[in-house]
């Protein structure tokens, strides 16, 4: 059986209005099934994003897989490709441009240490 990289990049896409969101992740599959979970929510951390949740509705997103790597260390390089090839910064819902030096997955601090200083 061939197994399909985990990491990639995805889309979010609002079928409305055209817009769309541009995104990379080391475990693409989980990382989408975050976004489904919060969209049927009413839910972003993105504001664009949560502001049309708000006006057309979370059933007018479509969120599909671009490309899949096995290379990590490509991501950001993908992602920009991908948002830029797409539109995400001028006309999407992208904020900001991807910058490959500090383009590392974020880190958590567990729940029970996130009020503490």
């Amino acid at each position: 059986m061939i197994q399909l990289p985990s990491a990639g990049i995805y889309a979010i896409q609002n079928l409305d209005n055209g817009r769309i969101y541009v995104g990379g992740s080391v475990d693409v599959d989980r990382r989408i099934r975050v976004h489904q979970t919060h969209l049927a929510r009413g839910q972003s951390d993105n504001p664009h994003i949560r502001q049309d949740i708000t006006t057309y509705g979370p059933t007018v997103f479509r969120i599909s897989i671009l490309q899949r790597t096995f290379s990590t260390q490509e991501l950001a390089e993908l992602e920009q490709l991908w948002a830029d090839r797409l539109g995400a910064f001028e006309t999407g819902y992208n904020i900001r441009r991807i910058d490959p030096v500090n383009h590392l997955p974020r880190l958590r601090k567990p729940r029970a240490l996130q009020g503490a200083k």
